[in-house]
């Protein structure tokens, strides 16, 4: 007797966790491959897998700490170039202003009597001066204002996302302390960063920095291959022309917590609300992140509902 299992909502009663469930059914698929079909959204929940990769953050001048940082990623390894592809197509269709508009030739002006009369002029008949036919009249089947929405799941876009950062593992550098670094505006000093850093400004660099400065912005706007966003402002395709990606520990902190943190700062929530009050995780997070951070990085956590 086959299974087929086409929800995980289906699968399992409402007490159950979705870590539970998913653990459940990847035993039942290993001891019934034959008899157990799993549709494609439930087998991408199963098919993705976490991974941890450690960097060794550097700081300005070039030198190595003797600290580690980790980012933790759940992937897609198999089958992740679709959803990468679905992610780019929603995001082009997102640009998309839609208000290409042409008029019928019920709402071009003029009409209202014949030209001529039917017969005995030897010219066609016609019977209105907006017909498309006529210069000036009304256009067929022209483009009319319209939005074209590409949904994408929430969930599938953040496993695109972390897909895609995973198999750019190699071309990322760590810089300790960047969001700060700029005490006043000097396009020179990043450009002395890049040199000690080894960071090649001839390709596209993407720089990810847990919150901006004015500082900091002003100083690399003038630089022709940078781009610069937050952690929050991550997306498929800055991530594709990035030959080369800068990140800080504290934007590797909330990429690591990606999932809860955005969901639970859209409501406002703290770190012990978005944990849901598990103190354990919270002084992990915490702990894991305090040797890199300053009081300056304190207040912006807590200006922003981490802390």
């Amino acid at each position: 007797m086959k299974m087929s299992f086409q929800n995980l909502k289906i699968i399992c009663p409402k007490i159950l966790t979705a870590k539970v469930v998913i653990t459940e059914l990847k035993k039942l698929v290993k001891e019934y491959p034959q008899e157990i079909i799993v549709a494609s959204d439930v087998n991408k929940i199963l098919a993705a897998k976490t991974k941890t990769i450690g960097y060794s953050p550097i700081i300005s001048t070039g030198e190595k700490i003797n600290l580690r940082c980790k980012l933790r990623l759940k992937i897609l390894e198999k089958s992740g170039n679709y959803l990468v592809h679905k992610d780019i197509l929603r995001h082009h269709n997102s640009k998309r202003q839609g208000t290409a508009s042409t008029k019928t030739r019920s709402e071009v002006r003029g009409g209202g009597r014949k030209p001529w009369k039917q017969k005995g002029t030897g010219r066609a008949r016609a019977g209105s001066n907006t017909s498309p036919l006529w210069k000036g009249g009304g256009v067929i089947f022209g483009p009319k204002p319209r939005i074209k929405k590409y949904k994408l799941n929430r969930k599938e876009h953040r496993l695109a996302l972390q897909t895609l950062l995973h198999n750019k593992k190699d071309n990322i550098l760590v810089i300790n302390s960047l969001e700060e670094y700029f005490k006043r505006v000097k396009t020179k000093d990043f450009y002395k960063i890049c040199k000690n850093c080894n960071v090649n400004l001839t390709q596209k660099i993407l720089l990810v920095v847990a919150y901006k400065t004015t500082s900091l912005k002003l100083s690399v706007r003038n630089i022709e291959n940078i781009e610069l966003i937050s952690s929050e402002e991550l997306n498929i395709l800055s991530l594709i022309k990035a030959k080369q990606i800068i990140l800080t520990p504290l934007a590797m902190a909330k990429i690591n917590n990606f999932n809860i943190i955005n969901d639970g700062t859209k409501r406002g929530g703290s770190l012990r609300v978005i944990f849901n009050n598990d103190i354990d995780r919270i002084n992990e997070f915490v702990n894991e992140y305090l040797d890199f951070l300053n009081d300056h990085d304190i207040s912006k956590l807590c200006e922003g509902g981490f802390l």
